[in-house]
Order: C-alpha cells, then sequence, then structure tokens
C-alpha cells in the first residue's frame, strides 16, 4: 500500500511554508485592510486550536469528535471571546505578590490578564433539605480550558457556606496545579468582600475562610472579583449538576466535559438523576486535566505523586494536615500508608510547625476500663478522648507530677517510707527510680501514701540531658523540699526544715519556691554543695515572710509566655454550705506578678504587681508542672483563662474525703468558671501533660 505523504497545498512531501510565527504574520499581513480583521484572525485561531484538540481526543482518549460539533464549539468560544472584549470592563490590579488580593470588577465574563489564570467558583443550596455542592473551572488567558471539578449532596448551614466551599475548593485546585496569578471569581459578594476584609465576618464560614487565604498565601498574586450570575454561569452549571447527582467528576468521555470546555449549557440539559457513562466516585476538589505529576513548588521540599490517587493532591494533604491539631493525629496520619508518611515528613519539613514549639496541654484521664495501669488522653482543643491511645502510668489515685513528657509515681517500701519513679511513656525510656524520700507514712492512713509527694518537678528531659537534670520534690504533707540531681544516690534536704511551700519552679536557671503565707525564695541547685549533709543548703528569701495581707495557702508559680514569673493564687469555698474539704469547689484565681531587680547577688525581688488580664495567654495548673501557652496559636483554646484540675490535698483525707471532681476553666475577665472534662470516677484524679513531639523526620 502506497501512502501519499505530499502536501495538498504546496505538493511538496515536506513542510516548506516557514514556521507557524512566519505563517501567522504572513496571515496578519494578509488581513491587515480587512474591516473584519479580528474576526478572521480569531476565527482561524480558534479552528486550528479545535483540530488539534479533535486529533488528541482521538489519539489519546480513542474518541472521534464530529465535525459539526467541532465547529460549535468552535464558534461558541469565538464568539465568546469577542463578546467578552467588546463589552468587558475590568479594572487594572494593583502589582504585587505574596497572597495579597487585588480589587477586580466585571459583570461580563472576560479572559484573565496575560500570565493569569481564572477560577470561577459557585455554590448552590437547597433551603429545603439544607444540602448543597459547589463546582469550579479554570481557564488561561486565552479562554483555553484547564481543568473543573465539584462535590453535591453535602449538608450546608447555609448558601454562604456553600459558596465558601466552593472559593476553597477551586483554590485548593489552583494550588495543586501550580499556578502562581489567578483571578478568583464568585458571584457572592458577601464572600468577596469578606476575603478582602472589608465586609463583616460570619462565623459560619470563619474556618473555611482562614483556609482560603492560607491557599492565597501559597500564589503570588491572586486578584478577587465579584461578578454577576451570568458572568460566572459555568461554575453555576457545574455546581449545579454536583447539587443534583450528589458527585461530580469531570473527564474521559464525560458529556459534560464538552459543554464545560465550550463555556456554555444549560442547567436544563442535564435532567436530574441521569447517569453518565464511565463517571467515577467524587472526591473533594477532583481535578480533570492536571499533568501527569504534581510537583509542590511552593514548598521547600518538591516531590512529585502519580496522578489519579488521592494522594496525588498535596496541597489538600497538607490543608488536611493544618487542621489537625494534636501531635497524635499526625502519627496516625502518617501510619496509613507510605505515601501519606512521606507527604507527613514533607509537611513537617516545610512548616516547622512542630520544632522548638510548645505545644498544648492534654489531660491524662483515667481509662474506661478501670485498669490501674493504663491510662487515656483527653483533648481540650477537640474535646474527644483518644481511647486507642492508652499510656502504662501506674498510680492508684493521683500521680505526683508531670513535667517534659514525664510522669513522677510513688510507691511505699517495707521501711514506711516512699519512692518517687519516673517514667514516659511516649517514649521508649527506661523509667528512672530514685532512692527513698525521708516521708513516713502514716499507719492511719497507707492507702493515701501518693499524698506524701505532693508535687515533682525537672529542670530538663532527662531523655536529652541524661547527665545534667535535676529532680525537685515537695514531700511530706506539709510540703518539704528537697531535690536530687541526676547520678546522685540520696536527696538534699533544704532548710528551713519544718517550713511549707506551695510550688516550685525553674525560673532563670534557679528554683523558686512559695511558701504556704506567699513569700517567694530562691535556690540555686546548680551549684549548691548536696554532697555536705551537715551544710544542707537555705532557701533565700527575696520577699517579705508574708507578702499579702490577706493569702491563701494554694497557689502556683508559672513563667509566662513572655518570660515574666506569675503567683497564682486559688480560693476555694465550702461547697453546699459544708465545710469539710472534701465538699470545698473553686471560688476563683488572682493573678500577681513578681517584678525582680537585676542585682550581681542574685536579685531581690523589688514588688508585685496585681494582673487584671493575661491577654492572649491560657495557663494550666495544678499537680502538673505549671504551664502557660499563647491561646491564639490552639484552636478550642481560650485566652485569658486559667484551665485547672483538682490537686487539693487534705492532712486527713480518712476523714475529709479525696474526692477528685473540682475542675474547670476560669475566664479572667469575666469571672466565670466553665467545664472542660469531668473525670467519672471519684478515686483517680487526671493531670496535665505536654506529649513529647518534635514531628516526624
Amino acid at each position: 500500500m502506497q501512502v501519499d505523504l505530499t502536501c495538498p497545498s504546496c505538493q511538496q512531501p515536506n513542510e516548506s511554508g516557514g514556521t507557524f510565527a512566519d505563517i501567522w504574520l504572513e496571515l496578519c499581513d494578509r488581513f491587515a485592510q480587512e474591516s473584519r480583521k479580528d474576526e478572521l484572525l480569531s476565527s482561524i485561531a480558534y479552528g486550528l486550536w479545535r483540530l488539534w484538540k479533535c486529533r488528541n481526543s482521538l489519539v489519546f482518549e480513542g474518541r472521534p469528535i464530529h465535525p459539526a460539533e467541532a465547529v460549535e464549539i468552535m464558534i461558541k468560544q469565538q464568539t465568546d471571546f469577542l463578546q467578552t472584549r467588546e463589552k468587558g470592563k475590568e479594572t487594572t490590579p494593583i502589582q504585587g505578590g505574596g497572597g495579597e488580593h487585588r480589587s477586580l470588577g466585571t459583570q461580563q465574563r472576560s479572559c484573565p490578564p496575560m500570565d493569569f489564570v481564572k477560577i470561577n467558583c459557585d455554590g448552590a443550596w437547597t433551603s429545603q433539605t439544607l444540602r448543597g455542592g459547589w463546582g469550579w473551572v479554570i481557564r488561561d488567558a486565552s479562554g483555553v480550558f484547564k481543568g473543573a471539578g465539584g462535590e453535591g449532596g453535602v449538608r450546608c448551614g447555609a448558601a454562604i457556606v456553600a459558596e465558601a466551599e466552593a472559593l476553597r475548593a477551586g483554590l485548593c485546585a489552583g494550588v495543586d496545579q501550580g499556578w502562581q496569578r489567578v483571578v478568583l471569581e464568585s458571584d457572592s459578594k458577601l464572600m468577596i468582600d469578606m476575603l478582602k476584609g472589608v465586609g463583616c465576618s460570619d462565623s459560619r464560614v470563619e474556618g473555611i475562610v482562614h483556609d482560603i487565604r492560607f491557599l492565597m498565601r501559597q500564589m503570588q498574586t491572586v486578584v478577587l472579583s465579584f461578578v454577576s450570575r451570568i458572568a460566572n454561569k459555568v461554575a453555576d452549571l457545574v455546581a449545579a449538576f454536583a447539587s443534583k447527582t450528589q458527585g461530580l467528576s469531570i473527564g474521559g468521555q464525560d458529556p459534560l466535559m464538552r459543554e464545560v470546555e465550550a463555556g456554555y449549557g444549560s442547567n436544563e440539559s442535564i435532567p436530574s438523576g441521569a447517569t453518565r457513562p464511565g463517571a467515577a466516585p467524587l472526591r473533594r476538589c477532583s481535578i480533570s486535566k492536571v499533568a501527569e505529576s504534581s510537583s509542590i513548588s511552593w514548598r521547600t521540599t518538591a516531590v512529585s505523586f502519580s496522578n489519579g490517587e488521592w494522594a496525588s493532591y498535596p496541597a489538600l494533604v497538607f490543608l488536611i494536615l493544618d487542621k489537625l491539631l494534636e501531635p497524635i493525629d499526625h502519627v496516625r496520619f502518617a501510619a496509613v500508608c507510605k505515601k501519606w508518611r512521606s507527604m507527613s515528613k514533607i509537611y513537617n519539613q516545610a512548616t516547622q510547625r512542630w520544632h522548638n514549639k510548645q505545644l498544648l496541654p492534654m489531660l491524662l484521664i483515667p481509662n474506661q476500663d478501670k485498669n490501674n495501669d493504663r491510662r487515656v488522653l483527653y483533648s481540650i482543643s477537640e474535646g474527644r478522648i483518644y481511647n486507642n491511645i492508652q499510656l502504662q502510668v501506674p498510680f492508684k489515685r493521683r500521680c505526683s507530677g508531670s513535667c517534659h513528657g514525664w510522669f513522677a509515681t510513688v510507691d511505699p517500701t517495707d521501711q514506711g517510707v516512699v519512692t518517687v519513679t519516673l517514667r514516659n511513656p511516649f517514649t521508649k525510656a527506661n523509667p528512672i527510680y530514685l532512692p527513698p524520700l525521708n516521708a513516713h507514712i502514716s499507719v492511719y492512713g497507707p492507702s493515701y501514701f501518693e499524698h506524701y509527694v505532693p508535687k515533682v518537678i525537672l529542670s530538663t528531659d532527662p531523655t536529652l540531658n541524661p547527665e545534667n537534670y535535676v529532680v525537685v520534690a515537695l514531700y511530706r504533707c506539709w510540703f518539704e523540699l528537697a531535690f536530687i540531681k541526676a547520678g546522685q544516690n540520696s536527696w538534699t534536704y533544704v532548710n528551713p526544715a519544718g517550713t511549707s511551700y506551695g510550688d516550685v519552679i525553674f525560673y532563670k536557671s534557679q528554683l523558686y519556691a512559695v511558701t504556704s503565707f506567699g513569700a517567694i525564695g530562691s535556690l540555686d541547685v546548680h551549684g549548691s554543695d548536696s554532697n555536705n549533709p551537715s551544710q544542707p543548703p537555705s532557701i533565700k528569701l527575696l520577699t517579705p515572710r508574708k507578702p499579702f495581707r490577706s493569702y491563701c495557702f494554694h497557689a502556683y508559680l508559672v513563667e509566662s509566655t513572655k518570660g515574666d514569673l506569675l503567683h497564682i493564687l486559688r480560693y476555694y469555698v465550702p461547697k453546699d454550705g459544708a465545710f469539710r474539704f472534701c465538699n470545698r469547689q473553686t471560688l476563683g484565681f488572682a493573678v500577681y506578678k513578681w517584678v525582680l531587680n537585676d542585682e550581681e547577688d542574685g536579685g531581690s525581688i523589688a514588688h508585685k504587681v496585681e494582673v487584671k488580664s493575661i491577654g492572649d495567654e491560657a495557663l494550666f495548673v495544678g499537680d502538673n508542672h505549671s504551664i502557660s501557652v499563647l491561646a491564639s496559636n490552639f484552636p478550642g483554646c481560650q485566652p485569658n483563662s486559667i484551665y485547672y484540675t483538682d490537686d487539693f490535698l487534705s492532712t486527713s483525707p480518712l476523714s475529709d474525703g479525696d474526692e477528685a471532681n473540682d475542675m474547670g476553666i476560669f475566664n479572667l475577665e469575666e469571672g466565670t468558671i466553665t467545664q472542660h472534662y469531668s473525670v467519672k470516677t471519684n478515686t483517680q484524679r487526671a493531670i496535665w501533660v505536654v506529649p513529647p513531639f518534635n514531628g516526624l523526620c
């Protein structure tokens, strides 16, 4: 069989007409004097483009396109282009980048500026069913279709939620495709104004708006544009179809693809309940017509993933990881498969979210199966219990301390005294067994031996500094002070003996303690000669013995996020008119700040200042090492508040009882108390803990 390879135009076997640019310039010169020059040239351009699309459809998809259909699509696209150029009204965007938004207004469909793509987004919502959907369409500066997607059958409380979801889904697709200059269009003026910062915020979409702004920061320039519904017709078509079919996956032989590419189509042309051959189940932000691989160019580390898998959408995965508030959720996410673990690593390396960052404390609470050796964690930000993560922290009634991820548990000895053991259930570190403390257990209350060591704190994490850490303990019923350094075989007991202390803290490399009368003292445990028991170290008082006119015994020392030394007073009131300690409950808190003089001899406290508000900070107090965090860093955490657990210890637990039921959140400004978690048992106490987590390496 012979094949004629000659060109029907020049009758030559090889092309001899020059490059496309030469031919295009020749055409421009030929039609230069024609009154319909622009129309003729655009007809040629759109005709060539449609021929190329038909060729690709046949070669890559095996789908022939009827000539009449191709001509119809070409004419519609050309007409759209000409009408837009004549009637479109567009303001020039202010130059800038870094995710800044610019104003752009148009009531007619228009092509974006050169080097830009346009993402049209629209939502659909039905008030009767409270369900809706959304759709998005991407085109480049020439009006060429780049992708579309949507979702339907989703429960939405209001129409604005669907509009916000559409904007988030469209931007997510833009980020995933790697676009850096984007015109983002919506027919929801409320959402566009909200994103520009000129409209009132709506709590129903506050979280979605945060996500949209995060996505905008991943791009060089994002132009926000409010358009009419007519100008947003294609996105409206996609959203309506997604809502009717409760899902959308455009591509391949889907008839909707051709309508979206053309930019036209009536909602009536897609009957409700119509089936679409070859349509795949919906994926959120499903993207069609993307490259064979996607690259995370806006992160510090680039990686490619195969197209077609859910894991091939790294931008969406990063958004999910941003939404996971607890470290344990990141670990569980990474454990799903190798691809997810790989993306979790990239996320951690790129964002450094967990690097040297203060995490939000969680509550270690009793296990529901009443196993005394197993505990579970409660997240205050999410309000849920992680029952599948069980930690071995053996104690009977209470844990005597939590610091740097380590717990202090107390056990009796045959000699009638107690020993302290440090355990870290989050790591594989071996328990640290400390020598016995000089705290004799009363024969009248042997089951309350854990009360004889009210609190234990650490100067640093023994895992990171195994040769250079200090353990400090408040011991006996009257809370005396002792410490032991790494490698030592006995405790050092601090003078003056018999002095009661309410709390201790390591602050600016020294140990600070507050007495039962509110006095503040300091001790350099690192420089103390603890090997000489005949001359035990003494606390240096930095304040008068009774600095308060009226003082409560229960107090805490906390270092604020600003580096201030805070003194927290906790007040109680009898419950139900009783005067027994078992019926007491927290009435409120008072906060003071101690100001230190910078003197060479170690400094003395100059004065105290009452603090009416701690601003964005949230304090966590109890049997744990007292903690302060910035509430704005943790969704669900209340600012200007004190989170407290029940750490009251009676000197006569047999008669007073030992119910652990006094926990809550005290708002310093309003003076109100709300609950964060209620322990179901009256024997085991909850304690704050900060799980150690530096991210997945």
